[in-house]
């Protein structure tokens, strides 16, 4: 058994978190975050643990439709961000400072 590539564990792992703040952010009072948004954060979330720990190479595209399930106009916040573009970005950062 071997994990995902470190650039990938990385920004996965940043856009889990970001994620997860979300939840913690919806439970605050006087938010009105949906029943629904919160389905499709944790739709968008649940498989990506485990395709980061049983590597195989078409797992990042997984990851992505994953993180692309994920619907930001359903939030109330207009800062929550595209999932898949912010792993994208992530993504990209960790790949330029592991060919640094």
């Amino acid at each position: 058994m071997s994990t995902a590539p470190a650039p990938i564990l990385s920004a996965a792992l940043k856009t889990l978190s970001r994620a997860t703040l979300l939840v913690r952010n919806s439970t605050y009072p006087g938010n009105d975050t949906s029943i629904e948004a919160l389905h499709t954060l944790g739709e968008a979330i649940h498989d990506v643990p485990n395709l980061l720990l049983y590597w195989d190479e078409k797992n990042l595209e997984e990851i992505k439709l994953s993180f692309g399930v994920f619907d930001q106009s359903l939030w109330p916040e207009d800062t929550v961000p595209d999932l898949l573009s912010f792993f994208e970005e992530e993504l990209k950062e960790e790949i330029t400072k592991e060919n640094k």
